[in-house]
């Protein structure tokens, strides 16, 4: 099932990857240092798919598992990391037979390139992600749903199902400004929008349209479903 992705987890989602890719530096300096000084490898470096057994993998398994894939880049950090551990367990099995090869240390550190070159485009689709979303509500901003659209109406063709549009508007609520300043406004939005983002299924889409108002995208099989979704 894919996660309904909003900015607030986007936030978090980048400083994951900064603490994983942190992380898998520390790894680096730890093969540096068994090749060096002949220290005892583990797992993480010895096994045919050691890619899944370092502290990298469980970030990128998180990742798979919410449904990431549907940011650009997440399947080319798969494959270059991959890639790397793959170097890696070549040079390692070369310098351990005493048979140290120079081809093989440019191959890793290629490879090593190539991982960071991944991981970079990655966290940039991200922040272009975040850049969309609402920093108050965490809500997708209007251009995203003029972006979007088109793709809705394919998925509810492809569904045999209709969309429908629900607009939500505040009201009073410049009172609430003028009586209690935007302090408590924005305290209104923001419960607004965790409210939206915790109440809408996985096919359905809200977006922070501007101001106090939201737009709910719905699909459904004819107009008494979508009466019926209201009801509940």
């Amino acid at each position: 099932m894919l996660r309904k992705i909003n900015g607030f987890e986007i936030e978090a989602d980048i400083r994951e990857l900064n603490a994983a890719v942190a992380r898998h530096f520390e790894w680096s300096n730890q093969l540096i240092a068994t090749l060096l000084f002949s220290d005892k490898p583990d797992r993480s470096m010895t096994d045919t798919e050691s890619h899944l057994h370092c502290s990298f993998s469980k970030w990128l398994n998180i990742s798979l598992g919410f449904g990431h894939q549907q940011i650009t880049g997440l399947h080319a950090v798969e494959e270059t990391h991959a890639g790397m551990h793959a170097a890696m367990h070549s040079l390692l099995k070369s310098v351990q037979s005493g048979n140290s090869e120079r081809t093989l240390l440019d191959a890793y550190f290629s490879a090593q390139r190539d991982f960071l070159a991944a991981v970079e485009r990655y966290k940039a689709a991200l922040v272009e992600m975040r850049s969309h979303h609402d920093t108050l509500t965490g809500l997708p901003l209007r251009q995203q749903l003029y972006e979007q659209f088109s793709q809705l109406k394919e998925n509810s063709r492809r569904n045999q199902a209709h969309l429908y549009l629900t607009l939500l508007d505040v009201d009073g609520f410049r009172d609430i400004n003028d009586k209690h300043g935007h302090v408590y406004g924005d305290a209104v939005l923001r419960e607004l929008g965790s409210y939206l983002l915790f109440a809408i299924r996985n096919e359905e889409k809200a977006y922070r349209f501007g101001g106090e108002e939201f737009i709910i995208i719905h699909e459904c099989e004819n107009d008494a479903a979508f009466l019926q979704r209201w009801l509940k």
